[in-house]
C-alpha cells in the first residue's frame, strides 16, 4: 500500500477538484480504480464535500467550462 501525505496551509480557498469513487468510476466511465482521500481538518476551517442536490453531466460540465466558480461553490455542501 502507497500512502501520500500533504500538509496545507492556505491563506484562500484551494482549487475545487473532484475524485471519482470507485463505484462511480466503474459504473460510468469503465475505470477499474477510483480515489479514495481523508482529511484532518484544523480549526477554523472548513471544506466543500458533495452536491447539495442532483446536477446534471451537462450542467456540471458548464459550470466547468464557463469556470462559473460562485454556482460550483453554490451547488456544494459546505
Amino acid at each position: 500500500m502507497k500512502l501520500l501525505v500533504k500538509l496545507l496551509d492556505a491563506g484562500q480557498r484551494l482549487p475545487i477538484h473532484a475524485h471519482l469513487h470507485r463505484d462511480w468510476a466503474r459504473e460510468h466511465v469503465g475505470a477499474a480504480h477510483g480515489k479514495a482521500e481523508a482529511w484532518y481538518l484544523l480549526t477554523p476551517g472548513y471544506v466543500y464535500l458533495g452536491l447539495k442536490e442532483d446536477v446534471s453531466l451537462e450542467g456540471l460540465l458548464d459550470l466547468v467550462v464557463r469556470q462559473d466558480i460562485d454556482a460550483m461553490l453554490g451547488k456544494m455542501m459546505r
